[in-house]
């Protein structure tokens, strides 16, 4: 009901994200070599660098969808447009990592972090900056005492 008739198109943008970001990476359950990092994997990486892609591909649609007959349908593909640069901000610091360059990942993260949260009053109802950012460093470079987002 959230995206109305073309719903379907939907589901499958995020059948196709989530096979080229696969949740078992960022649990760190698909490292090619342990001792380097939980989150190494250039194959991963290698996937992980088609995200902007398909992305580019499906925000026309989301776009053309961004006034709908219903308000919560209106509400829904207009988080799903942020939704999207979301995704292509966050498969940078991904993409880093998994090709183990943590350093240039973290600085990316940075980055990300502080672009993406010019959004935070438009999608506070709906997404927690401070949270993902936390958990974010907290998961993928291990810093489990403190926390800087910037």
């Amino acid at each position: 009901h959230a995206y109305g008739e073309d719903w379907r198109n939907v589901v499958e943008f995020f059948k196709k994200l989530g096979k080229m970001a696969d949740f078992r990476y960022l649990n760190g359950k698909l490292s090619l070599d342990y001792t380097k990092s939980k989150y190494y994997n250039p194959d991963f990486a290698a996937e992980a660098r088609g995200i902007p892609a398909l992305v580019d591909e499906f925000m026309p649609f989301v776009v053309a969808h961004k006034n709908m007959p219903k308000r919560a349908q209106t509400v829904a593909y207009r988080i799903l447009r942020r939704y999207l640069e979301f995704c292509k901000g966050v498969s940078k610091v991904l993409v880093l990592r998994a090709a183990g360059l943590g350093p240039e990942a973290r600085e990316e993260n940075s980055k990300f972090l502080v672009e993406f949260g010019k959004y935070e009053l438009e999608l506070d109802r709906y997404y927690d900056q401070f949270l993902f950012g936390y958990s974010l460093v907290r998961g993928l470079f291990g810093q489990r005492d403190a926390f800087d987002p910037v």
